[in-house]
């Protein structure tokens, strides 16, 4: 995720810039903690697939044994993270309601800020869409690239 004042440059003459500094850092972090433990769960999806298909091709014996496309790979690699980051998308959820209460308070505290609260929410919601969507193109050229990889063995 970009740094806050890259999402909502005004963000710099509030009077509650360190507050709502310190709020985004929380969403950050929690962003980076799940990206980092989503790389784990990339090869672990690979290795799943992998036992799976020699677990199917033992059983029947059909060779060529089923090839592994990008949506099994993109399938399984969701699946994983839904069980295994639950922890992680948790805190995400929480730090994500955690920085609207904060705004929500800090604009009955400084109500002549509020219109510049709803705006950087605006802003904020925004930049956490993004960084879904790029986690969604990022799994799926991984993904296909990995398919391609395992169509060439």
């Amino acid at each position: 995720m970009r740094e806050l004042r890259k999402v909502f440059n005004p963000v710099s003459g509030m009077k509650s810039e360190k507050d709502i500094e310190k709020g985004y850092r929380k969403i950050v972090s929690a962003y980076e903690v799940l990206h980092a433990k989503s790389q784990q769960m990339r090869e672990e999806a690979e290795k799943t697939i992998l036992y799976e298909r020699m677990l199917d091709f033992a059983r029947t014996l059909i060779f060529p044994p089923k090839s592994i496309t990008a949506e099994d790979l993109k399938n399984e690699y969701w699946k994983i993270v839904q069980t295994k980051c639950r922890q992680e998308l948790k805190a995400i959820r929480a730090s994500i309601t955690d920085f609207d209460k904060l705004l929500t308070s800090l604009s009955t505290k400084y109500p002549d800020e509020s219109q510049l609260l709803v705006e950087l929410r605006e802003s904020v919601e925004k930049e956490i869409e993004q960084e879904d969507m790029k986690s969604r193109r990022e799994t799926k050229d991984w993904s296909q690239q990995q398919s391609k990889l395992d169509c060439s063995l």
